[in-house]
């Protein structure tokens, strides 16, 4: 899931790169929400950035870039309906209580 949101936390987020049965993508344990035009491609088993030239992820792999832990609050405020309706999905599936918003350090 992506978000167009212009500030940037710039905590180091890591961890291995997974996506769930319900299509929640993870590093580690953690959900995450990527930069707008981040797109997963099912296809190539890969999250892909979209102001990275086409630099991907692949699940399993190590992730480490910037980012930060934001509630709940915060995304309802900044992500789309249809986007927070999925993230709820996601956040209650794994009983989370907030989601880190995490980015490839350039």
């Amino acid at each position: 899931m992506g978000s167009d949101w212009t500030l940037f936390p710039q905590a180091q987020v890591s961890g291995d790169l997974s996506v769930d049965d319900a299509e929640c993508v993870r590093l580690d344990d953690f959900l995450v929400v990527w930069p707008h035009g981040t797109e997963w491609d099912a296809d190539a088993g890969a999250l892909v950035f979209a102001d990275d030239a086409g630099v991907s992820l692949t699940e399993g792999a190590f992730f480490k870039g910037a980012g930060g832990s934001v509630p709940m609050r915060i995304w309802r405020n900044e992500l789309d309906p249809a986007a927070v309706t999925a993230l709820e999905e996601c956040l209650t599936d794994a009983d989370d209580a907030d989601a880190v918003f995490a980015y490839p350090e350039v």
